[in-house]
């Protein structure tokens, strides 16, 4: 989340970042907060559940800026099927799936992942991505 942060700030756009998920380090979400504060409108949100599932439909893209190497990755099976527009880093299996629906940027660099969300910033991008295919579809059944 930190490295999303510092791209946000980077961007010379308007960008609202929304986090769905528990932060349970405390002092690293003091570190978001600061960090964004000032630069970035930051939500935490907490823990994702069928509530907050419900309000997903206003967002324009879903991040994943993952440092480690992912070997799945069902959030960013979620966001697809969604219909999300979808930017990830390069660890991992998640990138393969995108199809024309997503982004990759390079794990761990503030300024590919704010090229990145430039682009899709873009409108007239965000509505082709969100028409096109994406990669591979993989079901729980096909995972297990």
């Amino acid at each position: 989340m930190d490295l999303l942060v510092e791209a946000a700030a980077a961007v010379d756009l308007p960008i609202r970042v929304h986090h769905f998920g528990f932060v349970a380090d405390a002092t690293y979400r003091s570190l978001l907060e600061e960090r964004a504060r000032d630069r970035v409108d930051l939500v935490l949100h907490g823990s994702f559940d069928r509530e907050r599932a419900a309000c997903a439909g206003p967002f324009d893209a879903a991040v994943f800026p993952s440092r480690f190497v992912e070997t799945h990755g069902y959030a960013v099976d979620e966001a697809l099927l969604a219909g999300f527009p979808v930017v990830t880093s390069d660890r991992g299996a998640p990138a393969s799936r995108l199809g024309g629906r997503g982004i990759v940027h390079r794990a761990d660099d503030v300024d590919d992942l704010a090229a990145c969300l430039r682009k899709v910033a873009d409108p007239q991008r965000r509505r082709a991505m969100r028409r096109a295919d994406h990669g591979i579809e993989v079901t729980m059944t096909d995972h297990l």
